[in-house]
């Protein structure tokens, strides 16, 4: 099989690239990858392309590298502020207030990492993000105890400033 044209090889970064601006539109993508035409034949062309077997071996091989990299950063990310958080865990246990607070933005944004990997990323292939490892499903009912904990104690602060 021959390899992709370099109008084919603009069409599926145009056409399913995450951050293009005209992702999911075969006529608009077909117009930015060179072809020519009015709308009407851009769109059959779009049509074409999207059916053609080598444009999905593409788009396969795209998705499947956008893929990689969502879960490289993700491990990235989780090992930088897990790392951190143990570190001031020991400070906040001293009475640090500063690290008490950082501990609490890092228990935010893995919250925030938590609920985008429980979340389907579209990148138009339907996939999925692989599913959590030990360690991390370990951090997070850590981070959920450690949040009900905190929650408790406002509540008793609340309870005590009422009375």
């Amino acid at each position: 099989m021959r390899p992709l044209t370099l109008k084919q090889e603009l069409f599926v970064k145009h056409m399913y690239s995450p951050d293009s601006d005209c992702k999911g539109n075969s006529l608009e993508s077909a117009r930015r990858a060179g072809y020519k035409g009015n709308s009407n034949t851009l769109g059959q062309i779009g049509h074409k392309l999207v059916n053609n077997g080598k444009i999905k071996e593409a788009k396969n091989k795209l998705l499947a590298d956008v893929d990689r990299k969502i879960e490289h950063n993700r491990k990235i990310a989780i090992d930088k502020l897990t790392t951190d958080f143990k570190y001031l865990d020991k400070q906040a246990e001293q009475g640090n207030i500063q690290a008490i607070q950082a501990r609490t933005s890092i228990i935010r944004e893995l919250d925030a990492i938590s609920s985008l990997h429980s979340q389907r990323i579209d990148t138009g292939a339907g996939d999925k993000l692989p599913e959590l490892t030990d360690q991390e499903r370990e951090w997070y009912k850590e981070f959920a105890r450690f949040k009900a904990e905190k929650e408790r104690q406002k509540s008793i602060k609340l309870s005590k400033q009422g009375s």
